[in-house]
């Protein structure tokens, strides 16, 4: 098996000096997982935009669209470790990951594939972004966003969530409006109606199962949320990003 091993090394090695073919710099590599490991869009954008001096990502397979997709799943693989290292979840990072392999499993051209393992490198620097976001709060801001997102498809009422905490509903209300210039209301109705939207967009569960499995008081209550945040109603919604 070694031994196989080391000549297909040697015969590779060859092939890529006679067609002058090195693989791109294992610097501009560094910087593009930097910046999703940083939550950097705006230097991700810029790694990927280098011109490389290197002509190849590498040859997976003798498929091209094979290869193509090994290289997305790679390049998956880098992109959820960096989202690790900047402080991501790795059961979170893992199942994004598992997420966008099926994605590209499916695809049946080597652009689209490679447009999807990009749009994953942004998604998980976004991500990045936003638990950076998050640390800069103090502690119990923190907890409390994170208790909002743990229990999203409960009813979530103050008072429950400062009982939580151990706290008056009046003292946790004004500091989480302070430390972020929301009202804890206002941002538990945009976190529901966040994941109403993913659900909108990339299921096919009925809007009266989503409304109701987010705690909506009615279908047309969750309608009205709805349409005050994304400006259309949940059925138009789907109507225009359903995949």
């Amino acid at each position: 098996m070694r031994r196989d091993i080391q000549r297909k090394i040697s015969q590779i090695n060859m092939e890529r000096r006679e067609m002058e073919l090195p693989h791109n710099p294992y610097d501009q590599e560094k910087r593009e997982f930097s910046s999703i490991e940083q939550g950097d869009s705006e230097a991700l954008r810029r790694a990927l935009a280098e011109e490389r001096t290197g002509t190849m990502t590498g040859k997976l397979a003798d498929n091209p669209l094979r290869s193509a997709k090994n290289i997305g799943i790679v390049i998956l693989t880098l992109a959820s470790r960096a989202a690790i290292r900047g402080g991501m979840d790795p059961e979170t990072s893992f199942t994004i990951e598992d997420a966008y392999v099926q994605q590209i499993e499916k695809l049946q051209t080597e652009e689209e594939v490679d447009k999807v393992a990009r749009e994953a490198e942004f998604y998980y620097t976004s991500q990045v972004a936003e638990l950076r976001h998050a640390k800069r709060d103090d502690d119990l801001t923190a907890r409390c966003k994170t208790y909002v997102k743990q229990h999203i498809q409960e009813p979530l009422r103050l008072n429950g969530i400062a009982k939580a905490f151990h706290l008056s509903t009046d003292y946790l209300s004004a500091h989480f409006s302070q430390i972020t210039g929301i009202p804890l209301k206002e941002y538990i109705l945009q976190e529901k109606i966040r994941q109403a939207a993913d659900l909108l967009r990339y299921t096919d569960y009925p809007i009266n199962i989503i409304s109701s499995y987010l705690s909506f008081s009615s279908q047309s209550h969750f309608g009205q949320v709805f349409r005050k945040y994304m400006d259309v109603t949940p059925k138009q919604y789907r109507n225009k990003y359903k995949k």
